[in-house]
């Protein structure tokens, strides 16, 4: 049971750190979300028989949807910082001071 625990609070401050939001698994939860909301709004249409509330809560749920696609898309064109880079100089000189304090 503990070992679980552990990865839910491993998954979630992957989640927390910044840049997470280009993470795929991220990405997939995100559009999963909107899809259960829109699913959720959709069947209280249904249940309703077309009240003009759950129109309105759909059109805002579509685009707060489309507005964050168009936040991830110009993330993603948007280049990394340099201290997320893997061959950046920060980077490097992160590794070489964590190898000097090794060897003290």
């Amino acid at each position: 049971m503990e070992h679980t625990e552990s990865k839910n609070d491993d998954l979630l401050a992957q989640f927390l750190t910044p840049g997470s939001s280009r993470y795929p698994l991220w990405i997939a939860l995100l559009h999963g979300a909107f899809a259960a909301l829109l699913c959720v709004f959709l069947g209280l249409l249904w249940m309703t028989g077309g009240n003009f509330h759950i129109f309105v809560l759909i059109g805002i749920e579509v685009c707060l949807w489309a507005s964050v696609q168009w936040f991830l898309y110009e993330l993603q064109k948007a280049p990394l910082p340099a201290s997320e880079q893997p061959n950046s100089i920060n980077a490097i000189n992160a590794t070489e001071n964590m190898e000097s304090k090794k060897d003290q």
